[in-house]
């Protein structure tokens, strides 16, 4: 499972220059990895607030180790 803590506000996500696209370019699109266990926080500026809490809460779920 992969949790980034990284996205930059106010590109979508199709965006080349997102760290979702580069993150799939780079390493998910090179390892066998399910998509339901990859986690990038979603960058919706509408909600960023519950979108964060949201990841935050998920994360809590999971032992961080590398």
């Amino acid at each position: 499972m992969s949790y980034n803590l990284d996205e930059y506000i106010g590109i979508e996500r199709n965006h080349p220059q997102s760290y979702y696209q580069y993150m799939y370019k780079n390493l998910f699109s090179k390892v066998d990895m399910k998509d339901e266990h990859i986690h990038i926080p979603n960058n919706d500026i509408s909600r960023i607030d519950e979108q964060a809490g949201a990841y935050n809460k998920d994360l809590k779920k999971h032992t961080i180790d590398i």
